[in-house]
């Protein structure tokens, strides 16, 4: 059960930490965050909060190799581009997978989730 939480705390968008450990993240940060999140659309707050959507971000994670932190990052920057803080365009610029030398996977993600 807790491996169940662990991964959902790192694949869904809605529930992963602005910080990169989860442990660090203050209560501020998560109200800031569940704040955003409160004010966005139903429909994008459904994919946010969908384990399908942690499901994906998960399966591509493991498709190129990525430990759980590192798809995290996958899982804040699809949640920072619906609160509107980065744009497609910026993936390149801002992209977690140029640590870990593999393809810009992010826009293949917000399209899996349409």
């Amino acid at each position: 059960m807790e491996d169940k939480l662990i991964k959902n705390r790192n694949t869904i968008p809605q529930l992963v930490s602005v910080t990169l450990k989860n442990e660090d993240e203050t209560d501020e940060q998560i109200i800031e965050r569940q704040e955003k999140f409160l004010r966005l659309p139903e429909d994008v707050k459904d994919k946010l909060a969908s384990h399908k959507t942690g499901e994906k971000i998960f399966k591509i994670g493991q498709n190129f190799g990525l430990d759980l932190q590192k798809t995290a990052s996958i899982a804040r920057m699809v949640r920072n581009y619906y609160f509107g803080e980065v744009k497609k365009e910026d993936f390149v610029k801002n992209n977690p997978s140029k640590n870990i030398k593999i393809k810009n996977p992010l826009p293949k993600i917000i399209e899996r989730m349409r």
